[in-house]
């Protein structure tokens, strides 16, 4: 699909929809119809764009899963590393601290 762009798409939609009223009062129905094809051709271009940018959602939503996770993991490795570097044990200091911020 070659994407096109959308403030055109729009301006076009715009204009078919005049013409078609115009179509309508003229009783031309050549124009009619000329433009029933063009908007149907509009409509088809509107579901395939909405398909294509759904399909992409669903892609950079599970990226973004995936990235927060590791990012959480990298953190989780750097406090240990940290932690190491400076003689402390970070699961007694996550203890320490669990248990003064325990809830109840």
């Amino acid at each position: 699909m070659k994407l096109k762009e959308i403030k055109k798409v729009n301006r076009a939609s715009d204009d078919i929809w005049k013409l078609l009223r115009m179509s309508v009062n003229t009783k031309n129905w050549a124009l009619l119809e000329k433009n029933l094809n063009r908007l149907h051709s509009l409509q088809g271009y509107y579901c395939e764009l909405l398909t294509n940018q759904s399909s992409l959602i669903r892609v950079l939503e599970s990226d973004n899963k995936y990235l927060s996770q590791r990012e959480s993991e990298l953190e989780n490795e750097n406090i240990i590393l940290i932690c190491k570097d400076k003689g402390y044990e970070y699961q007694t200091l996550k203890d320490r601290l669990d248990e003064l911020f325990k809830e109840g």
